[in-house]
């Protein structure tokens, strides 16, 4: 599949080379990830998902963009992806 390539490349490139180590060595710790444009972001976070081997969250600024990103992450990836919506409260 064209997905599975284009993930083997970016984590054989540098900045994927750079990413997995960093975030494997941070076990209990948080890091954050800025800059990453909002077409990128999905394929970004599922190509972390089966390297990195723990719960990645993601925080969305909107419904609209977190529904958009789980739809993306869900035909990227086969492990569980969960949508947990926002609610208001009065």
């Amino acid at each position: 599949m064209i997905i599975d390539k284009l993930k083997e490349e970016f984590l054989n490139c540098r900045v994927g080379q750079t990413v997995i180590p960093r975030l494997k060595a941070q076990k209990g710790s948080e890091l954050y990830f800025h800059g990453i444009t909002d077409p990128a972001k999905p394929f970004f976070l599922s190509s972390l998902i089966k390297p990195v081997n723990r719960t990645i969250l993601y925080l969305a600024n909107d419904t609209n963009s977190a529904l958009s990103i789980y739809f993306e992450v869900v035909n990227l990836t086969n492990p569980p992806v969960f949508y947990f919506p926002s609610q208001e409260v009065s």
